[in-house]
């Protein structure tokens, strides 16, 4: 065999060698999930941090349905930013960054000059060193088939939004076992554990 076949076919056998490492590193044997789906809620990121560590979650796909994905980018916050961290911690693989429509212009203008980050069809992509991060605003978000787990600030939704995301969960469109409400009220914790305890 050609020694220019022979290199070709080590680097398709290391290519595949590589999937299927990352299979499973990244599998179903690898992820956590919380023993029986919960509805938190919490005032501050770092809050969910301790929620994670005390649940055992790990390798999973994340849902953020905040304005900032990592709160330290809020003028007013002072949080941790989770998201980043879990994702080095291998809490979380996968993130799925879901903002407000009406806020999204500004979004995009904003990831659209940002190094490391492309557009896709819904939104953008960022692939970076610990996880894949997907943005888009909450009328391009249909469906994740994976259980998830769901940050949620329903400050910064309107009612009917905040029904839309809960009738994502009702219909199974979302699955999660774990919702966890930043600054939220009693009585969206009520309506999002009603809404996970359909599926």
């Amino acid at each position: 065999m050609p020694i220019k076949q022979r290199a070709l076919l080590a680097g398709i056998t290391v290519f595949f060698l590589a999937v299927i490492a990352l299979t499973f590193l990244y599998g179903p044997s690898q992820r956590s999930f919380n023993a029986s789906p919960q509805v938190l809620l919490v005032e501050t990121n770092e809050q969910i941090a301790k929620v994670f560590k005390t649940t055992g979650v790990k390798g999973r796909i994340a849902i953020c349905f905040t304005r900032y994905l990592n709160a330290l980018e809020g003028k007013d916050s002072k949080d941790l930013k989770v998201t980043e961290n879990s994702m080095e911690k291998g809490i979380i693989r996968r993130v799925f960054h879901i903002t407000p429509d009406s806020v999204w212009p500004e979004i995009s203008n904003a990831l659209s000059k940002r190094n490391g980050i492309r557009p896709i069809p819904e939104g953008y992509i960022g692939i970076f060193d610990n996880g894949r991060v997907y943005i888009m605003p909450l009328s391009r978000f249909s469906h994740i088939k994976e259980k998830a787990l769901i940050i949620i600030e329903p400050k910064i939704w309107t009612q009917d939004e905040l029904q839309q995301i809960a009738n994502k969960l009702q219909t199974g469109k979302i699955s999660s076992d774990l919702v966890v409400i930043i600054r939220g009220s009693e009585k969206e914790a009520k309506q999002f554990s009603q809404a996970i305890s359909h599926h």
